[in-house]
């Protein structure tokens, strides 16, 4: 009976380590897998931001060529002329600045604050992007 307890005994010691074993290696797959997915979603996040920033940088390049025609325009241009144009130039400039403000907050952002800054951003891009084409289209009717 006590060759049969102690059988017991170290029967269950063996069972108790290897469920520990297990729960171990169970934690470790866990938390691979978790930083398999951050990992996963940091790499998503990066890919998103680098193609807005790319679109938003593009568009600060044709918003810079415009507001360098406009002010060869305003220059060229007449008096009566020159203080549309003006008025037309202070308005792109203000965009300009809120688009920086926006490549700024795109490249300070981080897999915590994607979300929001995101959203403002493809909303600023989209916005703007379609400003700046009404802007051309009235600028090239005035002229």
């Amino acid at each position: 009976m006590s060759k049969l307890i102690g059988f017991f005994s170290v029967a269950a010691l063996f069972m108790t380590a290897l469920l520990f074993v297990q729960c171990g290696e169970s934690s470790e797959n866990a938390q691979s897998a978790i930083e398999e997915e951050r990992e996963q979603m940091v790499e998503a996040f990066q890919e998103q931001r680098d193609e807005l920033l790319s679109n938003l940088k593009e568009l600060r390049n044709e918003l810079d060529e415009e507001l360098s025609d406009l002010n060869q325009r305003i220059e060229n241009a007449g008096e009566e002329l020159g203080e549309g144009l003006e008025d037309a130039y202070a308005e792109l400039k203000d965009d300009r600045s809120d688009l920086e403000r926006t490549i700024d907050d795109l490249e300070n952002a981080t897999v915590d604050t994607w979300d929001d800054i995101k959203s403002g951003a493809e909303d600023a891009y989209s916005d703007l992007s379609s400003r700046l084409n009404e802007w051309r289209e009235s600028i090239e009717d005035a002229l």
